[in-house]
């Protein structure tokens, strides 16, 4: 049996959820970036059209290229305000809010699951509610099967020793399987 011992602070809810935030938002944020080279090929024709003197051509490609590059500009800051901005400071209120999620938390994490104990009572969660484990800046995630945006986080300065983080990360490998280590 593995314990880990911590008290979450806000610092960690908010680098959680930025950190988390980029990896779940990142394949939008690659679709914007293709379609801004796709763009960018489009300006290319224009200029093509520009410099063979066909000024009619240019133009009609320049302007709706112009309003399209504007909305997917106002798109990618869109993401990145609510990724580093606004998810963040909901999480910090969250947190602030609720002292539960301030309590100091005791972990034992076992072949049949995890026992989370608190000064409100005592937990017994089975491995099968996770489909995958993320380590993410100092944290492991803890990923619910049901839903992708919901974890358990435990700090990795909740462990005794690099033994007790290592035979964590074994445990949880061989228990949930997917392990982004």
């Amino acid at each position: 049996m593995i314990e880990a011992t911590f008290t979450p602070t806000v610092d960690d809810q908010v680098t959680i959820f930025r950190r988390y935030s980029v990896r779940q938002y990142w394949g939008c944020l690659a679709v914007v970036a293709i379609l801004v080279l796709a763009l960018l090929c489009f300006f290319g024709l224009a200029i093509i059209a520009l410099v063979t003197g066909d000024s009619e051509a240019a133009s009609g490609f320049v302007i709706p290229g112009v309003l399209v590059l504007i909305g997917m500009l106002a798109t990618i800051a869109g993401i990145l305000i609510y990724i580093y901005s606004i998810q963040p400071r909901k999480a910090a209120q969250e947190f602030e809010k609720f002292e539960r999620l301030r309590a100091e938390k005791t972990c034992r994490f076992s072949e049949e699951g995890i026992t989370i104990k608190t000064p409100f009572g005592e937990d017994q969660i089975r491995w099968a509610i996770y489909q995958k484990v993320v380590d993410i800046d100092g944290h492991y995630l803890l990923i619910l099967a049901n839903d992708r945006q919901r974890f358990f986080a435990v700090p990795k300065r909740a462990f005794a020793s690099a033994e007790h983080e290592e035979m964590f990360r074994s445990l949880s490998k061989q228990r949930i399987g997917k392990a982004n280590y």
